[in-house]
């Protein structure tokens, strides 16, 4: 009797010990890469705790972040830090320019998006009623083509504008948090900061890498994470989500690329080396397609974009659409070669030649 209830506590005692260890693994295991990008506002000062310290980084609505890699437990807590002495009035002042600044390219998106719904209507009769275009028709489509083209130079000043305000305005921000330090040379103690609440990522159970989307509402902060694999998302490509509940084509010319309602699709633009792409989204309103926006940017194979695709009224074909990017990283130069490295080259290459030709 003893030695069966010696048996039962120590198989009892043991499983305990088992489970403990296998907890603690399932706790160390938890691995992540990730990076980040606002979805509809900036959100500077973001951190997280990665090895009992804080890190930071800025999650900004044009460009993906750089990549984190995270190692603990399954629930990453993100919080950003805040202010109770800062100086209003500059901050306010920073914001408020980057504010008109954005307001200004909605006005300009959405009136290129009008002028292109009205090219979009004149080309769908003709399609319809198959015939060619009247004189009227070629001037009326000239003269919008010439507006599309003043407003796309707006839109791109108008975009240089906004990336210099929001500069300004995390230069404001950094400025402000040195400052607070007892001393310049100090090194900044951001734990100590005062800070709010965000959101959490919870790790998916293949780890993986991911884009971390961050949208601010009403309701709170809501993160979505989208996998980041550089096999199915390469630079040089394009990634698309139709945040709509229509169908909707991306069309390069003749070249029509189907985007599924609130869906995502990944694809290269039709060209062959770095140059300008021309695309027009074209959405199905009323058992019909028509242009809901067209857009001309220069094609660079080391960045890729990423395209989110809306509409403020679900009424009407115009389609508002936000960009951002990431650049890949150039490879630096090749050290220069040694000439008695490069002479000890040539001999093995002549050596090796013959089993490396091709044709025999």
């Amino acid at each position: 009797m003893k030695k069966i209830l010696f048996f039962i506590f120590f198989t009892f005692q043991f499983g305990i010990e088992i489970r403990a260890v296998e907890q603690k693994k399932e706790i160390d295991k938890w691995n992540v890469y990730f990076k980040t990008l606002a979805y509809n506002e900036d959100i500077p000062e973001v951190i997280f705790m990665q090895d009992k310290t804080f890190k930071k980084t800025n999650v900004s609505r044009n460009f993906i972040s750089r990549e984190f890699h995270y190692s603990g437990k399954r629930d990453i807590d993100f919080y950003q830090i805040t202010s109770n002495d800062s100086d209003e009035k500059d901050l306010n002042e920073a914001k408020d320019n980057l504010n008109n600044a954005q307001k200004n390219l909605v006005l300009l998106q959405n009136k290129h998006s009008e002028i292109s719904e009205k090219i979009g209507s004149i080309k769908s009769t003709i399609e319809s009623e198959q015939r060619k275009l009247t004189p009227g028709e070629t001037q009326a489509i000239d003269e919008f083509e010439e507006k599309i083209i003043f407003l796309n130079q707006k839109i791109n000043t108008s975009t240089q504008e906004i990336s210099k305000l929001d500069e300004y305005y995390l230069i404001k921000k950094n400025k402000y948090n040195d400052t607070k330090s007892k001393s310049n040379t100090e090194k900044r103690d951001i734990s100590t900061e005062s800070r709010i609440y965000l959101s959490k990522f919870s790790i998916p159970e293949n780890n993986g890498k991911y884009i971390l989307i961050f949208n601010k509402t009403p309701n709170g902060t809501i993160i979505t994470p989208i996998n980041d694999s550089l096999e199915t998302f390469p630079f040089g490509s394009y990634q698309f989500f139709n945040i709509t509940d229509k169908f909707i084509e991306l069309r390069f010319g003749s070249k029509v690329y189907k985007l599924t309602p609130n869906g995502r699709t990944i694809l290269s633009p039709p060209v062959n080396s770095d140059g300008y792409v021309d695309g027009e989204f074209w959405i199905k309103i009323d058992d019909k397609f028509k242009i809901g926006y067209s857009y001309r940017t220069y094609y660079i194979s080391n960045l890729r974009k990423i395209f989110f695709i809306s509409q403020n009224n679900p009424q009407l074909s115009n389609l508002v659409v936000k960009i951002a990017e990431e650049r890949g990283q150039i490879e630096p130069p090749a050290p220069p070669e040694n000439p008695k490295d490069k002479g000890k080259k040539n001999k093995e290459t002549e050596k090796k030649e013959p089993e490396n030709r091709p044709f025999g």
